[in-house]
């Protein structure tokens, strides 16, 4: 009676023992990124990542791996720029490279990557930080470059001319083009530039250095003593083939400015976030906020020196909520567009974590270091509680509903109908409809029935983050619902860089 159980015992046995023999081994991180030294880049120029030398990723038959470089850190990549921003695993020698883009500061850069791997059972997602240092190599092409002057606050400048700028190249073989990068590069800061009708259209060097292109100081604030117009020389032969590119800045001086002063925490910052767990809360500007006698407010950058440890939440923004940051703008506080996510796992205490902290302006200097307390309170289980907050995606001036079903539901244990829904902060770029009135104020019911819609505004904004505050008459939660505006091309078209095109004859 027991043989047939015997041999089918024997069969399932070694057919999971097959199984298993077939399945690949787990891959670790580590046996993913085979080679990280980071890359060296010489001033003002582009440099080929070598997938060999520089960043080899591994990766086995039958498996799938891209890498994605992540664009919301304000201080990764600002002296220079990765290319292409997606490429895969297994790039090509001359198929990701790194320009740099001409500035004296600062002289390292980090580049955040994100790999995605792809296995039969598993994907991993890997962070990655490739270092990059600045070689401060002599130009070549651009040999002489003297900065231009301004006397006085809201002056005039001298031309930029051949007594202050040359370019070195054999006249008889080479063409020589420059353009300005104004519009690409958001300088100069303080000033703008008069008589250069580029429109960032490559032109003939000489032909700039005889354009009587001036810079024209405008700002009516406090002003640093220093400014800079952005450029890019490049050389090709005859045939129209690329030699050499060099991308320079121009500096200004500015005689009556001001030497540029640190950043500082203002007086006003809380420097306390009270949270309530599993709730994603924003960061709002009366908990920080930084001054700057020189750099706007919006351009000053928050920098994470210190992050919170595993299990002790995250600060992300909207824009990704799945990829923690450490470093945004002043303005992302200002548009709610920073937030704190509680750990996921639960608790009976409070917890407190601590986040150390600088501001950075717009030269580098950075402020006194500071910490942001963060107090993590316990879940109240009669408390109301948003079981869904998937925020609304739309383009700018259309309206979208508000629905349990879709993005926001609430729940409350012993009184759902006693919960209302209040804005208190945000919404500043549309309003809440319920049945065709502006209301600031609505209820769970309203939600289900649909009766809730959010109209934008139309203005050319990408995002509208709202606060919201649920009250059950016992308890008050606040929590952060994401309103993200993709924009409508409706404007003219701005020409940035235009290097032209080359064709070789035949």
């Amino acid at each position: 009676m027991l043989f047939p159980f015997c041999i089918t015992f024997f069969v399932a046995v070694n057919f999971a023992e097959a199984q298993k023999r077939h399945l690949p081994n787990p891959i670790a991180d580590t046996d993913i990124v085979q080679v990280n030294a980071g890359i060296s880049v010489p001033f003002g120029r582009s440099v080929y990542i070598d997938p060999e030398l520089d960043l080899n990723i591994r990766v086995r038959p039958g498996d799938r791996c891209t890498i994605r470089v992540i664009q919301n850190d304000p201080l990764s990549q600002r002296p220079g720029k990765l290319t292409p921003i997606h490429f895969p695993c297994q790039f090509g020698h001359e198929e990701v490279q790194y320009s740099h883009y001409g500035a004296r500061s600062p002289a390292q850069d980090k580049v955040k990557l994100m790999i995605r791997y792809d296995s039969h059972n598993d994907t991993l997602i890997i962070p990655v930080v490739v270092n990059v240092q600045v070689l401060f190599e002599q130009l070549e092409v651009v040999t002489k470059n003297i900065p231009l002057s301004v006397d006085k606050l809201r002056g005039l400048s001298n031309p930029i001319d051949s007594k202050v700028l040359q370019f070195t190249y054999d006249r008889g073989q080479q063409v020589c083009k420059v353009t300005i990068l104004s519009a690409a590069s958001g300088l100069p800061s303080y000033g703008e530039l008069i008589n250069d009708s580029s429109d960032g259209l490559m032109q003939d060097c000489d032909a700039l250095l005889k354009s009587d292109i001036r810079y024209q100081h405008t700002s009516q604030n406090e002003t640093p003593n220093r400014d800079y117009i952005p450029m890019v020389v490049e050389l090709s032969d005859t045939d129209g083939n690329l030699i050499k590119q060099e991308y320079f800045q121009m500096m200004v001086r500015i005689k009556e400015g001001e030497e540029n002063t640190a950043p500082q925490l203002s007086f006003s910052a809380l420097l306390l976030m009270d949270v309530n767990q599993f709730v994603m809360t924003a960061i709002t500007p009366n908990i920080l906020i930084a001054e700057d006698l020189e750099t706007p407010s919006d351009k000053l950058i928050f920098n994470i020196t210190n992050p919170l440890g595993y299990g002790e939440g995250s600060i992300v923004s909207t824009d990704d909520q799945n990829v923690p940051i450490t470093s945004f703008y002043q303005k992302d506080l200002n548009d709610l567009k920073i937030a704190y996510k509680p750990p996921a796992s639960d608790s009976d205490v409070r917890r407190f974590y601590l986040v150390e902290m600088e501001v950075v302006d717009s030269e580098g200097l950075t402020s006194d270091p500071f910490s942001l307390t963060i107090v993590v309170n316990p879940m109240n289980t009669l408390a109301p509680l948003a079981t869904k907050n998937a925020g609304l995606v739309l383009f700018e001036g259309q309206s979208r509903r508000l629905q349990s079903s879709k993005n926001l539901e609430i729940s409350d244990e012993d009184n759902i109908d006693d919960v209302t829904i209040s804005v208190v902060g945000g919404l500043k770029h549309g309003r809440l409809l319920l049945m065709g009135t502006p209301v600031k104020h609505f209820t769970p019911a309203d939600l289900d029935a649909g009766l809730v819609i959010y109209e934008h505004d139309g203005s050319d904004t990408y995002s509208d983050n709202i606060i919201f505050r649920l009250n059950d008459r016992k308890h008050q939660v606040e929590f952060l619902f994401p309103v993200t505006v993709y924009p409508e091309d409706d404007d003219a078209p701005i020409l940035n860089v235009n290097t032209g095109l080359t064709i070789t004859r035949g």
